[in-house]
């Protein structure tokens, strides 16, 4: 049987990522994360939607998208649909 964990270049969507978070929050597994790693109380830097948000609000929104609402969800959603294709994140 061959190692499915291989392919370590894989991009998923980012809604794929966001799904993933909140139902891993929803069935406790911040808990069970904090439990066997022992994270800190406080840790972007190992937390997926800070990951997320930070390319998000730091790196692909654009400088004037917060000007109005308008232009803020209409930025969003370019990200949202097109992540994966032009918005990527490596995580390796």
């Amino acid at each position: 049987m061959d190692d499915p964990r291989v392919e370590r270049t894989k991009q998923q969507k980012l809604i794929e990522l966001i799904t993933i978070a909140i139902w891993a929050v929803i069935c406790g597994a911040a808990t069970w994360i904090i439990t066997i790693f022992e994270l800190p109380d406080y840790s972007p830097q190992l937390n997926l939607i800070e990951i997320i948000w930070r390319f998000i609000k730091d790196e692909w929104m654009e400088i004037d998208a917060d000007n109005s609402l308008k232009s803020f969800v209409a930025s969003g959603e370019t990200i949202l649909r097109e992540f994966g294709e032009n918005y990527v994140i490596n995580l390796v």
